[in-house]
């Protein structure tokens, strides 16, 4: 529920401040006692993907006690690379992304598709 609850935040939040929720990941999970001016260093570092992730606002969740982050990125999330929680000074923040973010097809899935379009007659594009 609170995790459905999150995603609904993040769209909304996005679509306030006019920003493509593709390009978007809210971070919850953040207790009060953590230095918000830190957050950004401390998510570029977890992984690759978030290496360019920049703050967009920061609100407190009160299902959960405890604040969530709006980041952007310069293009959209790849759901492959972005983990769903990271563990920070023993605590897990979870990562939310949009459900409009689909992972890409596999390579083989689309080759399997072409060579059966082929096989058809039929360009599916």
């Amino acid at each position: 529920y609170i995790c459905i609850m999150a995603v609904y935040l993040l769209e909304d939040r996005c679509q306030g401040m006019n920003i493509d929720p593709k390009n978007c990941l809210l971070v919850t999970g953040m207790p009060e006692a953590f230095d918000e001016g830190s957050t950004e260093s401390v998510l570029r570092a977890a992984t690759d993907c978030l290496s360019q992730c920049k703050m967009r606002g920061c609100m407190f969740m009160r299902e959960e006690g405890a604040f969530a982050v709006l980041c952007e990125l310069p293009v959209a999330v790849d759901l492959l690379q972005v983990p769903s929680e990271i563990a920070v000074e023993d605590i897990v923040w979870k990562l939310i992304v949009t459900r409009s973010q689909s992972p890409p097809a596999p390579a083989s899935d689309v080759e399997f598709l072409k060579k059966m379009s082929t096989f058809l007659g039929k360009d599916f594009g």
